[in-house]
């Protein structure tokens, strides 16, 4: 065990633990991606996931390493990482972000800030929306978060794109998610044309989804402001009655999903530069984004900049970063960890698999379930019974459509028990038989 005093701005990085680290604030206030840690809890870290805490004040911590063999970690210092400069640069950002949420959320007449953060491989877009997602939740806000990176190794589902409102209950976060599931790298875009096709119909409809939960909350807020106007009817100042509506709205803890806006994480674009700009453009267009932050582009950054109506903010790549942690528990990421096996008859196993057709639609066509031992099937939200037997196309903008329930796993095929699929637990077993499942990587 060792105590560690932190200087004002300073950031203290442990860089390979072999085992778990246990972190105690004894004094002052220190933060991990913009979610401070409580004073005199313990916390635990997971093993071979390096971690850095930053102090805004002098600090004191008590760190117990599990294994004998770790190493200490070390302070950073000015040469070597400029922390305090990225830290106060997401303060910027948030500063930014709240006065647009603010305004939103006083007037009740248009939907909160909408983010786009991209850049390079590892060059910190999932800190920064991290950091600044925890921001927001300290005051309140529930904004939400769209993952459309389907490399990012943080993902519940690999190879998917997913939406979920941001909040700090999980379970609430889980029943507002949206995922739909894409099976491919994003590098398998710029090879394949086809591929890149169902990435943007995925990411539009992932867009129209988003926007429909922006907009029916936006109603709501606006059904209510009307009806407390009405209760306050018998005030005859019509000013004094706007103040005491928002002041009522101030004094809420958890603030309206509307004005808390989105946050977009994007994917490391590859390909010619006029490809990737039309990728982006592509986006701005779908989630309706009004500022973009570009990390570690300075030509993608300078062509933005020239776009109207939309803020872009240069960053330089966030060295010293890594995964984001839930610190209230620790979590497996390893999607491939069921918990359960089914074994299905090869008859009663049916899917589909994407085909382009000449004019460039995106059809689902039946496959015959031969050669899909060990790969990926994806479980849909959409039964069987919803699909007509002769209407292709009809059954195939339903799959489009349909959100992503689980992923499984073909671990083996017998000819007389049929296919053993391995299965997040025993409630997926219904929905495996039932449902419609497409071809995975």
């Amino acid at each position: 065990m060792e105590i560690i005093e932190l200087k004002e701005e300073e950031a203290y990085r442990i860089s390979d633990p072999t085992d778990i680290v246990q972190v105690t604030l004894i004094e002052g206030a220190v933060e991990i991606f913009g979610q401070e840690l409580l004073m005199k809890k313990l916390y635990e870290f997971p093993p071979h996931k390096p971690f850095s805490l930053f102090c805004w004040v002098q600090s004191k911590l008590k760190i117990k390493y599990k294994s004998k063999e770790d190493q200490p970690g070390y302070i950073f210092n000015e040469e070597e990482l400029n922390y305090h400069k990225m830290m106060h640069d997401f303060l910027k950002i948030n500063h930014v972000l709240e006065s647009q949420r603010q305004m939103s959320f006083q007037l009740t007449d248009k939907i909160g800030p909408r983010l786009l953060v991209l850049g390079s491989h590892s060059c910190g877009k999932n800190t920064l929306c991290k950091t600044l997602i925890n921001y927001s939740l300290v005051y309140g806000w529930k904004p939400i978060y769209v993952d459309i990176d389907p490399d990012n190794q943080q993902s519940e589902y690999p190879h998917s794109i997913r939406a979920e409102v941001q909040t700090c209950v999980k379970e609430q976060m889980q029943k507002n998610r949206v995922t739909y599931y894409f099976g491919y790298q994003y590098k398998d875009i710029v090879r394949d044309i086809s591929k890149r096709m169902l990435f943007d119909r995925l990411t539009e409809e992932l867009s129209v989804q988003v926007d429909r939960k922006l907009q029916a909350d936006l109603e709501r807020a606006k059904e209510q402001k009307v009806q407390m106007l009405n209760q306050l009817g018998k005030v005859k100042d019509q000013k004094l009655c706007e103040l005491i509506y928002m002041k009522s709205q101030e004094d809420k803890d958890e603030k309206e999903i509307y004005a808390s806006g989105i946050f977009v994480n994007c994917p490391n674009f590859l390909g010619l530069h006029n490809q990737i700009m039309e990728q982006i453009k592509f986006l701005i267009e779908k989630f309706k984004i009004t500022m973009v932050i570009v990390i570690d582009k300075p030509d993608i950054y300078r062509d933005l900049d020239k776009i109207q109506d939309i803020i872009v903010y240069k960053m330089e790549k966030l060295k010293g970063v890594v995964d984001s942690y839930n610190l209230k528990e620790l979590e497996s990421l390893n999607y491939t960890s069921f918990q359960s096996s089914q074994s299905i008859p090869e008859y009663q196993l049916e899917l589909y698999q994407m085909q382009v057709r000449e004019d460039k639609q995106i059809m689902f066509e039946k496959t015959k379930s031969t050669n899909i031992v060990k790969l990926t099937i994806a479980v849909l939200h959409l039964k069987k019974t919803q699909l007509e037997e002769s209407n292709t196309e009809l059954n195939s903008k339903l799959i489009l459509q349909a959100p992503l329930a689980f992923l499984a796993y073909v671990d083996n095929f017998d000819k007389d028990k049929g296919y053993l699929i391995q299965i997040p637990n025993d409630n997926c077993r219904q929905t495996l038989q039932n449902n419609v499942c497409i071809i995975g990587r």
